[in-house]
């Protein structure tokens, strides 16, 4: 089970999920000279990939995202294992749309001022999580935008949040694939929110 919502419910605690061998560097640095607990989540499909890593990482602040790709007709956020979905579903609609990817790496704080600045300019906005629907980062990230005028005028088309089902994940990797968010899935939901 994903459990950053679960903590992210603690006043008080930073959650942290980086995707790069180089943002946990730099973030377990941050996290280390804070005078706050933080909860280090780390994915570890991710993790358990070869990956190459400078040999010098600068720390990086709490709640400041970082652009995997640029694009400029969808806004994509996401943290954790949902990059590598998040990435490959960008590259295939490729020829049919420019999709920005947020990876978010930090959910408390978040990074909300870049995911608004991508915003401005895509009007378009896809959450991705591991997580379940209900109670969930994604569902609190929509929330807070569609709530605030000034985010709320940017939107040209319904939010759309890819998620797991609020189901239990399977201990068998068939399950658990079965599970939780695809490729596919994402490609749905960008295309969704280029309908409109």
């Amino acid at each position: 089970q994903a459990n950053e919502s679960l903590f992210a419910h603690i006043p008080g605690l930073r959650v942290i999920v980086p995707s790069t061998p180089e943002d946990a560097a730099a973030l377990m640095w941050t996290a280390m000279h804070s005078s706050d607990p933080t909860i280090f989540l780390v994915p570890k499909h991710l993790f358990r990939q070869q990956m190459d890593c400078p040999a010098s990482v600068p720390a990086v602040g709490f709640g400041s995202a970082r652009i995997r790709r640029s694009g400029d007709d969808v806004t994509l956020v996401t943290w954790g294992n949902c990059i590598e979905q998040a990435l490959a579903a960008a590259e295939r609609l490729s020829n049919e749309a420019e999709v920005e990817v947020i990876d978010l790496r930090s959910i408390v704080p978040w990074d909300r001022e870049t995911v608004v600045r991508s915003l401005a300019k895509t009007g378009r906005l896809v959450v991705v999580q591991e997580d379940g629907v209900s109670c969930s980062v994604g569902q609190m990230i929509i929330s807070d935008l569609v709530g605030n005028e000034e985010s709320f005028s940017h939107f040209v088309s319904a939010p759309q949040l890819v998620a797991k089902p609020d189901v239990h994940i399977g201990y068998n990797p068939i399950y658990e694939y079965a599970a939780l968010p695809d490729v596919q899935q994402v490609i749905d939901a960008i295309q969704k929110t280029l309908e409109d």
